[in-house]
């Protein structure tokens, strides 16, 4: 490819990074402007939907966490049933006609 196409390539291409960083920073001053314009009963309903957010996502993480710890019991107790006899778990695909 020649130099030139290249430089060209790369200079559109920062155009286009301050572009839009320009963009993302207009929305985030449209959005704290916002912000600013609602009332004060506004802003508490908004702290109580975030409080009932953050309870959800709580809610959420202890749930992965316990399926983590789920799995990491499952894969603990295959390597030791797998290190405890000396086998290998058999990793052929099981044929068609055995699927029910």
């Amino acid at each position: 490819m020649d130099v030139s196409v290249i430089r060209g390539i790369w200079g559109l291409h920062k155009m286009y990074l301050k572009w839009s960083q320009t963009v993302r920073d207009k929305e985030f001053l449209v959005e704290m402007h916002l912000k600013n314009l609602e009332p004060e009963d506004t802003k508490e309903q908004s702290a109580e939907k975030k409080d009932e957010k953050e309870k959800e996502e709580a809610v959420v993480r202890d749930l992965l966490v316990s399926q983590r710890r789920r799995t990491a019991s499952a894969v603990a107790y295959v390597y030791a049933y797998i290190t405890d006899t000396g086998t290998t778990m058999d990793t052929r695909p099981i044929p068609a006609s055995d699927v029910r």
